[in-house]
């Protein structure tokens, strides 16, 4: 089969079967796997500055993106070259912002203390103990009554644009934002009463905190389970790029998917003459490909697996070694809407250079890589940090079709070439 014929079938399935955004930036968020109801939540943070970067400590009800339900979230974000810092209390339904600048210097490039106050009867922002603004009547309500299964405390750090956050410069790459401790206290009615305190003592993510896989508010960057860490008695976040991942002195964590986030996968699978063959799993981030080794000595098969990051191949026969007469093509895409095309192809082999192929084939799409909660739909916060991707979507039956058919064609080549 002429390699032209193969290129040019395997581009159509690229254009019509997957949608595959690009990012060049990664980026990060870690947040309770907890919610809480009332208190104190503080936190000691170091935020980083330069344009478009946007550094982010907010509470937020779990499932606040899902359409219909009424939106509560709580922020404090640094923004711009100049590190200026907003309060934000987003809510409603549909959701709407109430944004306030605080005064005073830049916060960005020290540790300041960041801490929310929330009761019945008001919400307050404080830094380094000062209050720079309260909310009562409407507000309170809005989350005394909406928000009645408590919030989670979230960090994140992520590349803005010229509508919020200003213009990215990647030449601040690798930007870092840090968190010295966390703590919460309830609040008994008339006072708060300390709960617990997260000091970052171990090397690894405490237990009851977990990683973000999703897209930041804007999708210039996906959130990243390698760029959180602890790194002598600190959280740090990363914003990298897509290149550059991870944080110094931290080892990578190792997992299926990732934490907060699931895969699934369908497989292409071809089967031909010459020796037994193996199969492999599906991996995410930090995975690992699964193999097996066939038991046929007349029937050879090889399948490929796709995932969040890109599946692994692996084929062998009985002894151990590479199939040397079937010849195997895959291809893999890495796709935020995760769509995978599934075929099935038999051939019988009549010289180690020659295939002869009679192909059938299906499409199929499937597969989500989504938020830890599994909510179905999601919102984009245009300018708050809390917009998260429940899903990274999933491809139109059009697409598995298209593909369906173009393997079709790719079995009526092989057979022309007989």
């Amino acid at each position: 089969m002429h390699t032209s014929r193969i290129s040019t079938l395997v581009g159509a399935l690229f254009f019509f079967g997957w949608s595959v955004p690009a990012h060049a930036y990664s980026s990060a968020e870690i947040l309770t796997t907890e919610s809480y109801q009332y208190g104190r939540f503080e936190a000691s943070i170091e935020f980083p500055d330069g344009s478009g970067v946007i550094g982010s400590f907010f509470l937020w009800k779990d499932g606040s993106e899902v359409e219909g339900t009424f939106w509560n979230e709580l922020d404090f974000e640094t923004l711009g070259i100049d590190c200026h810092l907003e309060t934000n209390a987003y809510y409603g339904n549909p959701a709407q912002y109430h944004v306030e600048q605080a005064a005073g210097a830049a916060v960005c490039g020290a540790f300041h203390t960041f801490a929310y106050e929330w009761t019945p009867d008001y919400v307050a922002w404080l830094v380094d103990g000062e209050e720079v603004r309260r909310e009562t009547g409407e507000t309170a309500a809005a989350y005394r009554d909406n928000a009645t299964e408590g919030m989670q405390l979230r960090f994140n750090v992520w590349p803005g644009d010229a509508s919020f956050g200003g213009t990215f410069d990647p030449s601040l790459l690798p930007v870092y934002q840090r968190v010295d401790w966390v703590q919460y206290s309830s609040y008994d009615g008339s006072d708060f009463v300390l709960e617990w305190r997260e000091d970052f003592d171990e090397a690894a993510i405490p237990e009851g905190w977990e990683a973000a896989t999703w897209d930041s508010p804007k999708g210039l960057s996906t959130h990243s389970v390698e760029n959180v860490g602890v790194v002598d008695g600190v959280l740090v976040l990363a914003l990298t790029a897509d290149d550059a991942l991870g944080i110094p002195g931290v080892t990578p964590p190792t997992g299926a998917g990732g934490v907060g986030g699931t895969t699934t996968s369908t497989s292409v699978e071809t089967t031909g003459s010459g020796g037994a063959g193996g199969s492999t799993g599906s991996t995410a981030t930090g995975g690992a490909s699964g193999t097996e080794t066939g038991t046929s000595s007349s029937t050879a098969s090889a399948s490929v697996g796709s995932s969040s990051t890109g599946g692994a191949t692996t084929a062998t026969n009985t002894d151990g070694d590479p199939l040397s007469d079937t010849t195997t093509s895959s291809v893999s895409a890495t796709a935020t809407s995760v769509s995978v095309a599934s075929a099935t192809a038999t051939a019988t082999a009549t010289t180690a250079s020659a295939v002869t192929a009679n192909a059938t084939a299906q499409g199929a799409s499937g597969g989500t890589s989504g938020s830890s909660d599994g909510a179905a739909n999601s919102q984009q916060d245009s300018g708050g940090c809390s917009c998260r991707t429940a899903g990274h979507g999933s491809s139109s039956g059009l697409a598995g079709g298209l593909a369906g058919c173009l393997l079709l064609a790719l079995g009526t080549a092989l057979r022309r070439r007989r």
